[in-house]
């Protein structure tokens, strides 16, 4: 698309395609017995052009959109499953620091070892295309997260990025549970495509 886009870019915008027009306008009878085509329909094949691309340009971003949330969301299930490998690893008990060292070794290419942990591959920001470990998250009551409209978690610079804290009760020191977000391309928390509130992942 980004070829598209250029390409479509350099040809209306050239000073030679402009300089040609020109030339065209002022040459008008020679160039038409030479190309067997007048200026009129060069500026008629333009508008076409630019009809087409001011009906497909817009389908064509929003499938580029549509594709960096589908991204994300896949990402929100990577650091989901590394939470729970972690877990079975661990009696039960989930990862405090989303940044623990014992924690990356359950992501893809990790050892999957608490105790002599070799980091994985956290999963890649489709929108900035660098692999990001996850940012200590603030949800304290899934179900009531989830029934929230989409809150803003820190505005467009954190867009794609993964929000992950532990769940622990008022009182105890072991976390029951886990609650995983996403920022999308706004910086807003992403939202389930079904109840269009806050999306949430958790074993709660």
């Amino acid at each position: 698309m980004f070829i598209f886009r250029k390409g479509i870019s350099a040809i209306l915008c050239s000073t030679e395609f402009f300089t040609c027009l020109s030339f065209a306008t002022m040459h008008n009878r020679s160039f038409t017995k030479n190309s067997g085509m007048t200026i009129i329909e060069i500026l008629v094949m333009v508008i076409i052009v630019l009809i087409f691309v001011a009906v497909i340009f817009p389908h064509v971003v929003d499938l580029e959109g549509k594709a960096r949330l589908s991204a994300v969301r896949e990402n929100m299930k990577i650091v989901e499953m590394a939470v729970k490998a972690y877990a079975l690893n661990n009696d039960g008990s989930y990862p405090l620091n989303p940044e623990d060292p014992a924690f990356r070794s359950f992501f893809p290419g990790g050892n999957c070892d608490s105790k002599n942990p070799v980091g994985g591959n956290y999963p890649e920001n489709p929108f900035t295309h660098i692999l990001e470990a996850p940012l200590p998250g603030n949800v304290i009551d899934v179900n009531k997260a989830r029934q929230l409209p989409a809150s803003d978690l820190g505005g467009t610079r954190i867009a794609g990025k993964i929000f992950y804290n532990a769940l622990i009760p008022s009182g105890e020191k072991k976390p029951i549970g886990y609650a995983i977000e996403c920022a999308d391309k706004d910086g807003k928390a992403l939202t389930d495509p079904k109840t269009h509130k806050t999306y949430v992942l958790s074993n709660l």
